[in-house]
Order: C-alpha cells, then sequence, then structure tokens
C-alpha cells in the first residue's frame, strides 16, 4: 500500500496522486499547474507507468484538479473516471474552457506551445464517466476482478459538486480530502466529512498566507458593502476579477442580495457569459430557501467586443481572476486604472507571475504595463478575502474529528506555508506523523 504525488505539493501544482490499496491503482486527480504552460503543467503521469490504474477521481472541476482529465483517460484508457453529478454537469463547460484558454494563450505568446488538446479530445471522456452520489458507498475493483475498496464520497464544501473520497480495503483507511472548506459559505454549506480514517492526505493551501487568519465572511461582506458603496454613489465603476465558476457564484449571491437590502446602490451587475453559464448549472443543483436563484442576480452580459463600457456607476463581475492576456478582466482593468473615481477589488490569492497580481501590489501613481499599453494606476485598489478554503484552524479541527495516525500534507502556496501546517499539527498532536512529500516519492501507508 503506497501513495505517489505526482505534483509539487508545495506549490499551485497540477494537482495529482496515485494511491494504490490492496492492489487497486487509484488517480486521485489530473490538474494542470495555473502558471506553467505544456508538459511542464501537467502531472508526472511517466511515474505510472509500472503500476496499474483501475479508477481515476475528481474531486473537483477546477482546472488544477480536472485541467489534464483527457490526457490521463487517454493514457490509461481502461479506467473508469468517477465524480459527482455535479461536477459530471460542470465538466464539459470547464473542460471546452480550458482548451479554449490554452489556445488564446498560445496565439497571444503567453505560452510558448501549443494548447495539450482540444474539443476532439474532451468528447470520449463523457461516456466513461461513473456517478458517485455522496455518502453512498460502492466498491472499486481491480482490473483482474480479485480485489476492491469500498469508496465512499464526502461533501468537500469548496464548489459545487466537490468531494473527499474515503477508501477503506481489508485493513486500512484512506481519506483525500481535495479542495476543501469547513466553513459555511453562502453558496456551499461547509464540508460533512468522515469521522475516521487511518490516513489523511490534506490540502493546506491557506496556511502561511493572509487567507489563513480565519476573516470573519460577515465583516468582509460588510467591508465589501462599504467600499462598494463608496465608489458606486460618486459614480465610480467596480471591476471584480474572478474565477468563472466558484467564487464567481459566491460574489453573485453576495452582490444579489447586499443589493436586495439596500446596502448598496442599486447598480447593474454585469457578468460574462461563462459566469452566466456555469451560474445557470448551479441553478439546477441547488435550492435556497429564500428562493434565490442566480440567473436572477444577473443585470446584463459584458461583452468585451463591443468596445467601451459605460459612464454609469456598476458593477462588473469578470474573468479572469489572474488577468491574463485577452481575459475580459484585464481589458476592463485597462479601461478604469486612469481614473480615481474607479475601482479594482480583489477577492482572494492572485498567484504570482501574473498582471492581477503585480496590480494587486501596486501603489497609486505606479505605471503598470499591460498587453495593450502601459498605464497609471488612479483608481482605487483592494483586497478581499472570500476564500473557498479552510483555514489552518478548521484543517485542525478536521484532524482532531477523523483522528488519523498519518497526514500527508499537499497544496501549500510555498515550502514555508505548508511547513507552518507541518509546525501546528506536529504541535497541536503529538503522536501524528506528519509528511510533506516531493514529487514522485513512493510513501509507504
Amino acid at each position: 500500500m503506497f501513495l505517489i504525488p505526482l505534483c509539487d505539493t508545495t506549490s499551485s501544482a497540477a494537482n495529482s496522486f496515485y494511491l494504490n490499496l490492496d492492489d487497486v491503482g487509484v488517480l486521485l486527480d489530473a490538474g494542470l499547474a495555473p502558471e506553467s504552460w505544456g508538459d511542464a503543467s501537467l502531472p508526472a503521469f511517466d511515474h505510472l507507468y509500472n503500476w496499474p490504474l483501475d479508477h481515476i477521481f475528481i474531486s473537483h472541476v477546477h482546472s488544477d484538479h480536472a485541467g489534464s482529465l483527457p490526457l490521463a483517460a487517454q493514457l490509461f484508457w481502461q479506467a473508469a473516471i468517477h465524480m459527482t453529478s455535479a461536477s459530471a454537469a460542470l465538466l464539459p463547460r470547464m473542460m471546452e474552457r480550458t482548451a479554449s484558454l490554452m489556445e488564446e494563450q498560445y496565439n497571444t505568446g503567453i505560452s510558448p506551445t501549443p494548447a495539450l488538446y482540444d474539443d476532439l479530445a474532451v468528447e470520449p471522456l463523457y461516456s466513461r464517466i461513473v456517478v458517485q452520489q455522496l455518502n453512498q458507498p460502492v466498491e472499486w475493483h481491480n482490473r483482474n476482478n480479485d480485489s476492491f475498496l469500498t469508496a465512499e464520497l464526502f461533501d468537500a464544501g469548496h464548489l459545487l459538486g466537490s468531494a473527499g473520497l474515503l477508501l477503506k480495503s481489508s485493513d486500512t483507511s484512506f481519506f483525500y480530502t481535495g479542495d476543501n472548506q469547513l466553513r459555511e459559505m453562502g453558496v456551499m454549506r461547509g464540508s460533512r466529512f468522515p469521522t475516521e480514517a487511518e490516513i489523511v492526505l490534506m490540502e493546506c493551501s491557506n496556511a502561511g498566507t493572509a487567507e489563513e487568519k480565519d476573516v470573519s465572511r460577515r465583516d468582509e461582506i460588510n467591508r465589501l458593502a462599504t467600499a462598494l458603496v463608496e465608489v458606486l454613489r460618486l459614480g465610480g465603476r467596480v471591476l471584480l476579477p474572478t474565477g468563472s465558476l466558484g467564487r464567481a457564484q459566491e460574489l453573485l449571491y453576495i452582490l444579489y442580495h447586499l443589493k436586495r437590502g439596500g446596502n448598496i446602490p442599486a447598480v447593474p451587475i454585469y457578468v460574462s457569459n461563462s459566469i452566466q453559464e456555469f451560474s445557470i448549472i448551479h441553478d439546477r443543483f441547488l435550492l435556497f430557501q429564500n428562493g434565490f436563484r442566480f440567473t436572477d442576480a444577473v443585470v446584463d452580459i459584458y461583452n468585451q467586443e463591443s468596445g467601451g463600457i459605460a459612464d454609469e456607476p456598476a458593477i462588473y463581475l469578470l474573468p479572469a481572476a489572474l488577468m491574463w492576456s485577452g481575459s475580459s478582466s484585464l481589458h476592463l482593468a485597462a479601461e478604469l486604472l486612469p481614473h480615481t473615481i474607479d475601482a479594482v477589488f480583489f477577492v482572494g490569492h492572485t498567484g504570482e507571475n501574473c498582471p492581477a497580481h503585480d496590480l494587486q501590489l501596486s501603489a497609486v501613481g505606479d505605471p503598470i504595463q499591460l498587453e495593450n499599453g502601459t498605464y497609471t494606476r488612479n483608481c482605487r485598489l483592494e483586497t478581499f478575502h472570500f476564500s473557498a478554503h479552510s483555514s489552518p484552524r478548521h484543517l485542525l479541527e478536521m484532524v482532531r474529528r477523523i483522528g488519523p495516525r498519518k497526514v500527508i500534507l499537499f497544496k501549500g502556496r510555498s515550502p514555508e506555508a505548508a511547513e507552518v501546517m507541518y509546525n501546528r499539527l506536529r504541535l497541536e498532536y503529538r503522536d501524528l506523523t506528519v509528511l510533506i512529500p516531493e514529487l514522485g516519492e513512493i510513501i509507504k501507508l
């Protein structure tokens, strides 16, 4: 019984792990690294050529966990692909968007390599998907049908359709958290994880970051509302750069209720086509007690090709969070940057080596180089924290509830950040074995 990381566990990587329990081979996620290109953005699938692979589990459809699935499916053509029904509904649009983004980044010179796949490679995936319901254990067999694991999915609270995976063999149990949020958000109710597992493979995205402080969601909503009022009542326009799936829907939920409650002015809220498409899928799976529907929260669709934006105050919720070349958010930021009356409000971590990160660190009056010129940053700029990842405090609580003998950490945003979580776990649970594995390392379980 062993685990092999196929990614760098201390960076924003192409999340993927190989697990072998009782001779059943399982690939845990198949991601793309968000700030790399070509082969460098892929998991190290070459480490698996000598090992059997019977099942592929996708915890959720964000690109850093599912972006290389078309390639993994081709390499391991006999493996069944498991996910929740909501993830299966979101996957086609996410795969098409990922393929389109890779092509656009190559055509604009951001990526030095062509797209890794196109729509033709995505289509064969869908016939191999096995939809599995939450909290309903099933058997996953190996290729010879002479050994099996009991597999059960648990709500991870991170994103529509996100799930953690509990696998039980004859003599041990293993739980993969995927990305998770234990705290309830507006859209997601928070994770519902198992009460016991001997080994836990646990993300630690927020360790060692500004978002680890476990800021009150209510306080952050109030701070956002105050900032929006200050800009909009003076006639300004506000850009909220975000990902199309997950955080965009959380912000739509927040903005709709702030506007409906009179906490912010009744200005238009514009979104992109991609955010609208993902929001429509949310309406199929989520039912809110107050009757909220995402399509009710949208006033209009922002069309980047139509030229300039109107002068009246409005909120623009647009992709992409990193502001890559050609993105709607970068296009609009170029229009807003010179004006003191306008604002760009970031809503979380932006990574490094991207236009959003450079802008986030800028001061008033700084020159900002964008794809079509240099602009002086005069607009207001702030960062708000609406993380869909658990804080270190909640991760410690999760470990207490599950009571594992071994915790394996991944998705630290730096070696130092992963070390922060390692030290906290060792201090809190002295008998616990904690590991920060290296890419390709074979970890005996």
